[in-house]
């Protein structure tokens, strides 16, 4: 585990938030945006947002910032491994608040993203490895859709309700 994601984990550790802290540590000068923002990600456990999501939340917050300051914001953080993306579909990427490595469910149709417990997941086997590399994390996204009834059957439940 780096520097930066030991530093990051203080947030979710039950020690003190110290966001202050996180951000020099992660070598981001701590501007008040920064410490805004770090709070709205980390203010609810398990939370992944998006860009426009966060920025929503800030703005319900009466923060005074613009969408790209948010983008840029979180993609220093990103950078600096305070939270992690976790690019879904279609160019839209969310970003999670707890680094150490998981799997997710994305459910497709409700934007949603559920935590799955990395000992969930195993592989038997990996494909043979590009010359020169070595595998640095898996990280796997199952993406979910919800069951359409079938529609005779539906009409029948809801006759009889």
């Amino acid at each position: 585990m780096s520097e930066h994601s030991e530093s990051a984990n203080a947030f979710r550790d039950g020690s003190s938030f110290r966001p202050y802290e996180i951000l020099l540590k992660a070598g981001l000068r701590p501007t008040r945006q920064r410490l805004d923002l770090v709070g709205l990600i980390f203010g609810a456990p398990g939370r992944h947002l998006t860009a426009k999501e966060l920025y929503q939340l800030a703005r319900e917050a009466g923060m005074g910032v613009s969408l790209a300051t948010v983008y840029n914001t979180l993609h220093q953080f990103s950078d600096a491994a305070i939270i992690k993306r976790i690019p879904v579909d279609r160019g839209v990427v969310y970003f999670d608040a707890d680094v150490n490595a998981h799997h997710h469910f994305y459910v497709d149709g409700e934007d949603r993203i559920i935590d799955i417990d990395s000992n969930s997941i195993s592989f038997l086997r990996f494909p043979e490895l590009p010359d020169g590399c070595t595998v640095a994390g898996v990280e796997v996204v199952i993406h979910l859709r919800r069951r359409i009834r079938d529609n005779a059957a539906s009409a029948a439940h809801d006759s009889v309700n």
